[in-house]
Protein backbone atom coordinates (compact mmCIF):
# COMPACT_ATOMS: atom_id res chain seq x y z
CA UNK A 1 0.00 0.00 0.00
CA UNK A 2 2.97 2.65 0.76
CA UNK A 3 4.27 1.74 -2.39
CA UNK A 4 1.04 2.38 -4.51
CA UNK A 5 0.53 5.46 -2.62
CA UNK A 6 4.00 6.71 -3.81
CA UNK A 7 3.23 5.49 -7.15
CA UNK A 8 -0.13 7.88 -7.30
CA UNK A 9 2.36 10.52 -5.99
CA UNK A 10 4.02 10.07 -8.99
CA UNK A 11 7.49 8.03 -8.44
CA UNK A 12 8.97 6.47 -11.47
CA UNK A 13 9.57 2.65 -11.09
CA UNK A 14 13.08 2.56 -10.78
CA UNK A 15 11.99 5.19 -7.50
CA UNK A 16 9.60 2.44 -6.38
CA UNK A 17 12.04 -0.10 -6.60
CA UNK A 18 14.58 1.77 -4.51
CA UNK A 19 11.82 2.37 -1.94
CA UNK A 20 10.49 -1.16 -1.83
CA UNK A 21 14.48 -2.80 -1.51
CA UNK A 22 15.07 -0.10 1.66
CA UNK A 23 11.82 -0.88 3.09
CA UNK A 24 12.40 -4.06 2.99
CA UNK A 25 15.62 -5.17 4.14
CA UNK A 26 15.15 -2.47 7.02
CA UNK A 27 12.12 -4.46 8.29
CA UNK A 28 14.17 -8.10 7.84
CA UNK A 29 16.78 -7.06 10.12
CA UNK A 30 14.70 -6.48 13.08
CA UNK A 31 11.99 -9.17 14.92
CA UNK A 32 10.31 -6.06 16.58
CA UNK A 33 6.95 -5.25 15.12
CA UNK A 34 6.46 -2.38 13.31
CA UNK A 35 4.27 -0.66 16.10
CA UNK A 36 7.26 -0.84 18.56
CA UNK A 37 9.86 0.27 16.55
CA UNK A 38 12.01 3.09 18.17
CA UNK A 39 14.35 5.88 16.73
CA UNK A 40 17.22 4.29 18.97
CA UNK A 41 16.94 0.94 16.97
CA UNK A 42 16.50 3.08 13.60
CA UNK A 43 19.74 4.73 14.70
CA UNK A 44 21.51 1.55 15.47
CA UNK A 45 20.36 0.17 11.82
CA UNK A 46 22.13 2.92 9.66
CA UNK A 47 25.06 2.90 11.47
CA UNK A 48 25.34 -1.00 11.15
CA UNK A 49 24.31 -0.76 8.17
CA UNK A 50 27.07 2.39 6.82
CA UNK A 51 29.65 -0.20 8.87
CA UNK A 52 28.67 -3.32 7.11
CA UNK A 53 28.67 -2.23 3.08
CA UNK A 54 31.20 0.24 4.17
CA UNK A 55 28.92 2.93 2.23
CA UNK A 56 29.17 7.09 2.56
CA UNK A 57 27.06 9.66 3.73
CA UNK A 58 25.22 10.12 1.18
CA UNK A 59 24.34 6.74 0.83
CA UNK A 60 22.87 6.34 4.46
CA UNK A 61 20.99 9.61 3.95
CA UNK A 62 19.44 8.53 1.17
CA UNK A 63 18.01 5.43 2.97
CA UNK A 64 17.13 7.51 6.41
CA UNK A 65 14.89 9.27 4.01
CA UNK A 66 13.68 6.03 2.37
CA UNK A 67 12.74 4.99 5.62
CA UNK A 68 11.38 8.36 6.74
CA UNK A 69 9.18 8.85 4.60
CA UNK A 70 7.85 5.09 4.97
CA UNK A 71 7.41 6.17 8.58
CA UNK A 72 5.72 9.11 7.99
CA UNK A 73 3.52 7.38 6.13
CA UNK A 74 2.48 5.17 8.72
CA UNK A 75 1.65 8.05 10.83
CA UNK A 76 -0.45 9.79 8.69
CA UNK A 77 -2.69 6.62 7.62
CA UNK A 78 -3.03 6.05 12.11
CA UNK A 79 -1.07 2.84 11.62
CA UNK A 80 1.25 3.90 14.38
CA UNK A 81 1.13 7.06 16.65
CA UNK A 82 4.40 8.50 16.63
CA UNK A 83 6.99 8.07 13.38
CA UNK A 84 10.79 7.45 15.35
CA UNK A 85 12.52 8.89 12.05
CA UNK A 86 11.34 12.35 13.86
CA UNK A 87 14.31 13.00 16.12
CA UNK A 88 16.71 11.65 13.19
CA UNK A 89 17.73 14.34 10.82
CA UNK A 90 19.42 14.91 7.66
CA UNK A 91 23.22 13.45 7.43
CA UNK A 92 25.43 16.57 7.25
CA UNK A 93 27.42 15.47 3.86
CA UNK A 94 29.91 17.54 2.23
CA UNK A 95 28.80 19.33 -1.50
CA UNK A 96 31.64 19.03 -3.61
CA UNK A 97 31.81 21.30 -6.16
CA UNK A 98 31.33 19.55 -9.91
CA UNK A 99 33.85 19.97 -12.50
CA UNK A 100 32.74 21.37 -15.89
CA UNK A 101 34.13 20.01 -18.87
CA UNK A 102 36.22 22.38 -20.80
CA UNK A 103 35.91 23.72 -24.38
CA UNK A 104 38.97 21.29 -25.51
CA UNK A 105 37.66 18.31 -23.81
CA UNK A 106 34.34 18.75 -25.60
CA UNK A 107 36.48 18.92 -28.89
CA UNK A 108 38.15 16.06 -28.08
CA UNK A 109 34.87 14.11 -27.46
CA UNK A 110 33.22 15.06 -30.88
CA UNK A 111 36.85 14.02 -32.85
CA UNK A 112 36.60 10.45 -31.51
CA UNK A 113 32.11 10.76 -32.51
CA UNK A 114 32.35 7.48 -35.04
CA UNK A 115 28.87 8.42 -36.59
CA UNK A 116 26.52 11.54 -36.57
CA UNK A 117 24.12 9.67 -33.80
CA UNK A 118 27.13 10.01 -31.39
CA UNK A 119 27.77 13.45 -32.55
CA UNK A 120 24.22 14.65 -32.01
CA UNK A 121 23.75 13.15 -28.65
CA UNK A 122 27.28 15.11 -27.09
CA UNK A 123 25.83 18.09 -28.60
CA UNK A 124 22.34 18.09 -27.09
CA UNK A 125 23.66 16.92 -24.16
CA UNK A 126 26.40 19.37 -23.49
CA UNK A 127 23.76 22.52 -25.20
CA UNK A 128 21.31 21.55 -23.14
CA UNK A 129 22.35 19.99 -19.61
CA UNK A 130 19.88 17.37 -20.23
CA UNK A 131 20.19 13.59 -17.76
CA UNK A 132 20.98 10.86 -19.86
CA UNK A 133 17.96 9.23 -19.03
CA UNK A 134 15.83 12.45 -19.99
CA UNK A 135 17.71 11.92 -23.33
CA UNK A 136 17.12 8.44 -24.28
CA UNK A 137 13.07 9.13 -23.74
CA UNK A 138 13.34 12.13 -25.83
CA UNK A 139 10.88 11.62 -28.74
CA UNK A 140 11.18 13.31 -32.33
CA UNK A 141 7.71 14.85 -31.89
CA UNK A 142 9.27 15.84 -28.75
CA UNK A 143 11.46 18.57 -30.71
CA UNK A 144 11.03 21.75 -31.90
CA UNK A 145 13.63 22.80 -34.60
CA UNK A 146 12.25 26.03 -35.26
CA UNK A 147 12.17 27.56 -31.98
CA UNK A 148 15.42 25.10 -31.02
CA UNK A 149 13.93 23.38 -27.88
CA UNK A 150 12.71 20.18 -26.81
CA UNK A 151 10.24 18.69 -23.75
CA UNK A 152 11.91 16.42 -21.25
CA UNK A 153 10.70 14.61 -18.94
CA UNK A 154 12.84 14.11 -16.04
CA UNK A 155 12.27 12.01 -12.68
CA UNK A 156 8.70 11.12 -11.50
CA UNK A 157 7.72 12.07 -14.87
CA UNK A 158 8.06 15.97 -14.24
CA UNK A 159 7.83 17.72 -17.99
CA UNK A 160 10.44 20.46 -18.39
CA UNK A 161 11.02 22.55 -21.19
CA UNK A 162 14.84 22.81 -22.55
CA UNK A 163 16.59 24.39 -25.04
CA UNK A 164 19.56 23.98 -27.37
CA UNK A 165 22.41 25.66 -30.10
CA UNK A 166 22.46 25.90 -33.36
CA UNK A 167 25.24 23.34 -33.83
CA UNK A 168 23.31 20.80 -31.51
CA UNK A 169 20.75 21.80 -34.20
CA UNK A 170 22.38 20.99 -37.22
CA UNK A 171 24.01 17.65 -36.27
CA UNK A 172 20.97 16.45 -34.33
CA UNK A 173 18.65 17.03 -38.02
CA UNK A 174 21.80 15.78 -39.91
CA UNK A 175 21.41 12.50 -37.63
CA UNK A 176 17.81 12.21 -38.16
CA UNK A 177 18.27 12.71 -42.13
CA UNK A 178 20.87 10.14 -42.08
CA UNK A 179 19.68 7.22 -39.91
CA UNK A 180 17.35 5.57 -42.15
CA UNK A 181 14.24 4.87 -39.41
CA UNK A 182 11.26 3.72 -41.07
CA UNK A 183 9.21 5.61 -38.86
CA UNK A 184 11.43 8.93 -39.01
CA UNK A 185 10.97 8.70 -42.81
CA UNK A 186 7.62 8.15 -42.54
CA UNK A 187 6.75 11.30 -40.84
CA UNK A 188 8.76 13.47 -43.33
CA UNK A 189 6.08 15.32 -45.57
CA UNK A 190 7.75 13.87 -48.65
CA UNK A 191 6.63 10.31 -47.42
CA UNK A 192 2.57 11.74 -46.20
CA UNK A 193 2.04 13.28 -49.92
CA UNK A 194 2.65 9.80 -51.25
CA UNK A 195 5.87 10.34 -53.10
CA UNK A 196 7.62 6.68 -52.08
CA UNK A 197 5.90 3.44 -52.75
CA UNK A 198 7.72 1.92 -50.82
CA UNK A 199 10.14 2.86 -47.70
CA UNK A 200 12.91 0.29 -46.62
CA UNK A 201 14.48 0.79 -43.39
CA UNK A 202 15.43 -0.60 -39.75
CA UNK A 203 12.22 -0.24 -37.87
CA UNK A 204 11.36 -0.73 -34.76
CA UNK A 205 8.63 -2.59 -32.34
CA UNK A 206 6.63 -0.28 -29.70
CA UNK A 207 5.09 -0.74 -26.61
CA UNK A 208 1.84 0.56 -25.50
CA UNK A 209 3.56 3.74 -24.76
CA UNK A 210 5.08 4.45 -28.01
CA UNK A 211 8.00 3.71 -26.71
CA UNK A 212 10.74 1.48 -28.74
CA UNK A 213 11.11 -2.10 -27.39
CA UNK A 214 12.81 -3.97 -30.00
CA UNK A 215 14.19 -3.82 -33.27
CA UNK A 216 11.38 -5.37 -35.72
CA UNK A 217 14.05 -4.80 -38.71
CA UNK A 218 17.32 -4.49 -38.74
CA UNK A 219 19.10 -3.33 -42.56
CA UNK A 220 22.27 -5.09 -43.19
CA UNK A 221 24.50 -5.13 -46.34
CA UNK A 222 22.93 -7.81 -47.37
CA UNK A 223 19.40 -7.05 -47.76
CA UNK A 224 20.16 -3.74 -49.05
CA UNK A 225 21.51 -5.24 -52.30
CA UNK A 226 18.02 -7.21 -52.11
CA UNK A 227 16.47 -4.21 -51.99
CA UNK A 228 18.03 -2.99 -54.68
CA UNK A 229 17.03 -6.04 -57.15
CA UNK A 230 13.66 -5.46 -55.58
CA UNK A 231 13.17 -1.74 -57.12
CA UNK A 232 15.16 -2.68 -60.18
CA UNK A 233 12.03 -4.92 -61.01
CA UNK A 234 9.10 -3.51 -59.05
CA UNK A 235 8.99 -6.91 -56.89
CA UNK A 236 8.46 -4.42 -53.77
CA UNK A 237 7.00 -6.85 -51.33
CA UNK A 238 9.61 -8.55 -49.24
CA UNK A 239 8.18 -11.50 -49.00
CA UNK A 240 7.49 -11.99 -52.94
CA UNK A 241 9.77 -14.32 -54.27
CA UNK A 242 9.22 -13.18 -57.51
CA UNK A 243 12.16 -11.00 -57.14
CA UNK A 244 14.10 -14.05 -58.23
CA UNK A 245 12.31 -14.42 -61.85
CA UNK A 246 14.38 -13.57 -64.89
CA UNK A 247 13.32 -9.68 -66.53
CA UNK A 248 13.91 -8.84 -70.19
CA UNK A 249 16.04 -5.57 -69.73
CA UNK A 250 12.66 -3.60 -71.30
CA UNK A 251 11.08 -4.87 -68.48
CA UNK A 252 13.04 -3.45 -65.66
CA UNK A 253 10.72 -0.66 -63.29
CA UNK A 254 13.90 1.40 -62.70
CA UNK A 255 17.22 -0.14 -64.42
CA UNK A 256 20.14 0.18 -62.24
CA UNK A 257 21.45 2.79 -65.22
CA UNK A 258 18.57 4.83 -63.85
CA UNK A 259 19.86 4.55 -59.59
CA UNK A 260 21.36 6.93 -57.74
CA UNK A 261 22.67 5.61 -54.45
CA UNK A 262 24.19 8.08 -51.76
CA UNK A 263 26.17 6.17 -48.46
CA UNK A 264 28.79 6.74 -45.88
CA UNK A 265 30.10 3.40 -44.40
CA UNK A 266 31.10 -0.31 -45.19
CA UNK A 267 27.63 -1.54 -45.11
CA UNK A 268 26.66 0.46 -48.53
CA UNK A 269 29.83 -0.57 -50.40
CA UNK A 270 28.12 -3.93 -51.73
CA UNK A 271 25.17 -1.65 -52.91
CA UNK A 272 27.71 1.50 -54.48
CA UNK A 273 30.02 -1.58 -56.41
CA UNK A 274 26.46 -3.18 -57.65
CA UNK A 275 24.97 0.05 -58.90
CA UNK A 276 27.93 1.25 -60.32
CA UNK A 277 28.72 -2.16 -61.94
CA UNK A 278 25.63 -1.62 -64.03
CA UNK A 279 25.86 2.39 -64.58
CA UNK A 280 23.81 3.77 -62.36
CA UNK A 281 25.66 6.73 -60.33
CA UNK A 282 26.68 6.21 -56.43
CA UNK A 283 27.69 8.88 -54.23
CA UNK A 284 29.93 8.96 -51.05
CA UNK A 285 29.15 11.32 -48.36
CA UNK A 286 31.55 12.93 -45.49
CA UNK A 287 31.09 15.54 -42.13
CA UNK A 288 30.39 18.31 -43.38
CA UNK A 289 31.38 19.90 -40.31
CA UNK A 290 35.12 17.77 -39.78
CA UNK A 291 35.94 17.63 -43.20
CA UNK A 292 37.49 14.38 -42.90
CA UNK A 293 37.48 12.55 -46.67
CA UNK A 294 39.65 9.99 -45.63
CA UNK A 295 36.67 6.96 -45.98
CA UNK A 296 35.54 8.58 -49.66
CA UNK A 297 39.10 8.96 -51.16
CA UNK A 298 39.37 4.95 -49.91
CA UNK A 299 36.27 4.27 -51.92
CA UNK A 300 36.98 6.44 -55.05
CA UNK A 301 40.39 4.64 -55.27
CA UNK A 302 38.84 1.17 -54.96
CA UNK A 303 36.28 2.38 -57.34
CA UNK A 304 33.17 2.22 -54.97
CA UNK A 305 31.74 5.50 -56.08
CA UNK A 306 31.75 7.36 -59.00
CA UNK A 307 31.43 10.71 -57.19
CA UNK A 308 31.78 12.55 -53.39
CA UNK A 309 30.49 15.37 -51.90
CA UNK A 310 29.80 16.95 -48.29
CA UNK A 311 26.32 15.50 -46.31
CA UNK A 312 25.08 18.63 -46.83
CA UNK A 313 21.33 18.07 -48.34
CA UNK A 314 20.39 21.55 -48.91
CA UNK A 315 19.43 23.37 -51.76
CA UNK A 316 22.23 24.70 -54.31
CA UNK A 317 24.83 22.90 -52.01
CA UNK A 318 27.47 20.53 -53.58
CA UNK A 319 25.46 17.23 -53.37
CA UNK A 320 21.86 19.03 -54.37
CA UNK A 321 23.65 20.54 -57.63
CA UNK A 322 25.27 16.92 -58.22
CA UNK A 323 22.31 14.59 -58.26
CA UNK A 324 20.00 17.00 -60.41
CA UNK A 325 23.03 17.01 -62.91
CA UNK A 326 23.11 13.25 -62.68
CA UNK A 327 18.69 13.11 -63.25
CA UNK A 328 19.53 15.31 -66.19
CA UNK A 329 21.55 13.60 -67.64
CA UNK A 330 19.69 9.96 -67.11
CA UNK A 331 16.91 11.73 -68.56
CA UNK A 332 18.13 12.25 -71.74
CA UNK A 333 20.16 8.96 -71.71
CA UNK A 334 16.77 7.03 -71.14
CA UNK A 335 14.70 8.78 -74.15
CA UNK A 336 17.98 7.40 -76.22
CA UNK A 337 17.79 3.50 -74.29
CA UNK A 338 13.93 3.60 -75.53
CA UNK A 339 14.81 4.31 -78.62
CA UNK A 340 17.04 1.38 -78.82
CA UNK A 341 14.81 -0.98 -77.38
CA UNK A 342 12.11 -0.10 -79.85
CA UNK A 343 14.38 -1.03 -82.67
CA UNK A 344 15.68 -4.01 -81.54
CA UNK A 345 12.18 -5.44 -80.82
CA UNK A 346 10.74 -3.95 -84.18
CA UNK A 347 13.99 -5.81 -85.59
CA UNK A 348 12.90 -8.78 -83.82
CA UNK A 349 9.37 -8.74 -84.94
CA UNK A 350 10.63 -8.70 -88.29
CA UNK A 351 12.45 -11.14 -88.39
CA UNK A 352 9.45 -13.64 -87.04
CA UNK A 353 7.08 -12.83 -90.12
Amino acid sequence: MFLDAKKIEGCSERTLQYYRVTVERMLQSTTTPIRKICTEEIRSYLSGYQQINGCGKVTVDNIRRNISSFFSWLEEEDYILKSPMRRIHKIKTKQQVKETISDEAIEQLRDHCACARDLAMIDLLYSTGIRVGELVNLNIDDVNFEARECVVFGKGDKERRVYFDAKAKLHLQNYIISSGLKEMIEGTSVAKNGAFKKIYASSFYYNERGVAVWPAQVINYTNKTQFLFRIEKGVLDINDSGVNDYFTPDNMRIPFRNMIYIGDSDTDIPCMKLVNSYGGHSIGVYNADTQDKKKVYKMMHDKRIKYFAAADYSEGRELDTLVKAIIDRTAYNEKLETMHYKNLNEAAASEEK
